[in-house]
């Protein structure tokens, strides 16, 4: 026989539920934006979200008393009926920094910093025992650069470095960050008409 304690050995059976409803949002966002010098310009934003009915699956009974058993040689993998339901909710909040800047009538430069913290919780009438969702990482900050220049009048060149931190999830290994760089050297054949070289996602190690 077989003996696991885990989702395994069954399938989920996903069944609608008449009474699943679109998730609902409360969104609190307030910024500036700052002209601190001719050709300087910065942005602050923070904000808070919460969700109430968010997406989880029902179970017909606590996993413990579902999964803790053995199945005999032969017995095919049963099926066990699974409701998708309004079952979490969450929030999330954070802040963003942006800054652009002109350092020549021919080079421009800017960039954003971001830090986002995100909270997900059983909705009050349901029972969490028999309750889970699927579990979404997320990054708690992310960063870029983005420079870019006009070399000549038919040359232009484009840079972008950004940096992502670690992605997070409740109760799970967190995914180490990585941080990437874009490249792009166009050059203009007319008024309607662009040739490109382009690299994306040249992604260097994880840390």
């Amino acid at each position: 026989g077989q003996y696991t304690s885990s989702l395994l050995p069954v399938r989920l059976a996903l069944q609608g539920d008449r009474a699943f409803a679109p998730e609902r949002l409360r969104a609190f966002e307030a910024g500036a934006r700052w002209q601190l010098l001719r050709r300087l310009v910065a942005e602050w934003t923070v904000y808070r979200h919460h969700y109430t009915g968010l997406q989880a699956f029902q179970l017909p009974a606590a996993p413990d008393r579902l999964f803790g058993f053995t199945l005999p040689p032969g017995v095919a993998i049963p099926d066990v009926p699974t409701r998708i339901i309004n079952g979490r909710n969450g929030r999330n909040s954070g802040w963003e920094a942006a800054a652009h800047i002109d350092l020549s009538k021919r080079w421009r430069v800017s960039g954003f910093q971001t830090e986002f913290r995100t909270v997900e919780l059983p909705h009050a009438a349901v029972d969490p025992a028999t309750t889970f969702a699927t579990l979404s990482y997320f990054p708690k900050h992310q960063t870029q650069i983005r420079s870019s220049w006009e070399l000549t009048r038919r040359w232009s060149a484009e840079l972008v470095v950004q940096r992502t931190g670690a992605l997070e999830a409740p109760n799970l290994s967190p995914v180490p960050g990585w941080t990437r760089a874009d490249f792009r050297l166009a050059r203009k054949l007319g008024e309607r008409c662009e040739v490109s070289l382009d690299g994306k996602n040249q992604a260097f190690a994880p840390t």
